[in-house]
């Protein structure tokens, strides 16, 4: 992915004058580059929701607050695949391509974990009694073919995490709407209005539907991610503008932030800053990008995707055992860093032999058909 060049048509320094005060725009540079930031922040993000889910009864708050990694997610989204497509021109042989580039990425891990699911309960069949809510058969096919999230079931049946593939699917497949729409906003002071808009809207949505907190699931989970979706990819006309974040801004939206990771009955706050973090890190010379470009955050923002959908069938797994073996106190910590570099290890191994494997497959099957055309 590579970022676009455009033309401003407002003088460097100049402010805009359409409600938002003090966004200064830059000439967007000539040159082309790679947006590293982004990858890493991915990783830190599917960190942040392993943490949430394996806290090991320590409760702290940061961990409470993990599951707005899955918010951050959503919003990055938006973010990638608009600057992916920015250029893009669509067809109905232009959108086939698209999904088949999108089933590339999120289909053939997904049934790998679910493949690793049906394992474990096999070879592990207390999980399935300790909780068959979780494994309801006739949910299977719904999961495997994630819709499962659109209102025909539970949202989480099978694996976890997978609702929110459910949903991603979703506004995939409506994505050159979202994308022919905003479009439409050159202006990035609008651009800026319209994204809070959006993160504004599903707060209100949550307050309407007496939701304290971001994290919500079924047909609301369709909500969040449509609003911070769209937020992400109208966000990414801010960034072709090349905004320099004001640092009254800056301050503001950490402190925002802060609130809603210390206090995750405020986390609506750390969702509304996140448009900042993604813009700073999409920066390539901010330190905030130059962190997240490190080889080890390249690392987990590669690996992120096996990260997030196969920690939680090995963290039953893992709970079981350290059950079994009765560990607590600083062991039950010790337990806790081997579970996660086993997370680490093996999301490694399916990255480079499976996602990686089966996109490339998938993607070079479409370059032979389009050439026997």
């Amino acid at each position: 992915m590579r970022r676009q060049d455009i033309q401003i048509m407002q003088p460097e320094g100049t402010l805009l004058r359409d409600g938002l005060p003090r966004l200064t725009v830059q000439a967007a540079p000539s040159h082309r580059f790679r947006l590293q930031g982004l990858t890493g922040l991915r990783g830190f993000g599917a960190i942040w929701v392993l943490i949430y889910h394996a806290q090991y009864g320590y409760n702290l708050p940061i961990a409470e607050a993990g599951f707005l990694g899955v918010d951050l997610f959503f919003i990055l989204s938006g973010f990638v695949l608009s600057h992916a497509h920015n250029e893009f021109r669509w067809s109905w042989i232009g959108y086939w391509a698209f999904m088949r580039s999108r089933f590339a990425r999120i289909f053939p891990l997904h049934w790998f974990a679910l493949a690793l699911v049906l394992l474990t309960l096999f070879l592990y069949p207390r999980i399935y009694l300790e909780m068959p809510q979780n494994f309801r058969w006739p949910e299977l096919l719904l999961t495997a073919l994630l819709v499962q999230n659109w209102g025909f079931g539970l949202p989480g049946p099978w694996n976890g995490p997978a609702w929110s593939l459910s949903t991603e699917w979703l506004v995939s497949i409506f994505f050159p709407i979202f994308q022919v729409t905003t479009r439409r906003v050159i202006r990035p002071g609008r651009a800026t209005a319209l994204c809070i808009l959006c993160l504004g809207g599903f707060a209100v949505f949550l307050v309407l539907t007496h939701n304290w907190y971001p994290n919500v699931l079924g047909r609301a989970g369709i909500v969040r991610t449509i609003c911070e979706f769209s937020s992400g990819c109208l966000l990414y006309r801010v960034y072709l503008a090349n905004i320099r974040i004001p640092i009254v801004v800056a301050i503001a939206g950490t402190a925002s932030a802060l609130v809603g990771v210390l206090a995750p009955k405020f986390a609506i706050l750390t969702v509304l800053a996140f448009p900042l973090l993604i813009l700073s890190a999409a920066q390539p010379r901010g330190w905030v990008a130059s962190v997240l470009s490190t080889p080890i955050s390249i690392f987990l923002g590669e690996t992120s995707f096996s990260i997030y959908l196969l920690h939680w069938i090995l963290l039953q797994v893992s709970n079981r055992l350290q059950e079994f073996l009765e560990l607590t106190g600083v062991l039950s910590l010790i337990w806790f860093l081997g579970y996660f570099l086993a997370v680490i290890s093996f999301s490694a191994v399916t990255y480079y032999y499976v996602e990686v494997p089966a996109r490339m497959r998938i993607r070079s099957r479409e370059t032979h058909v389009s050439q026997q055309r």
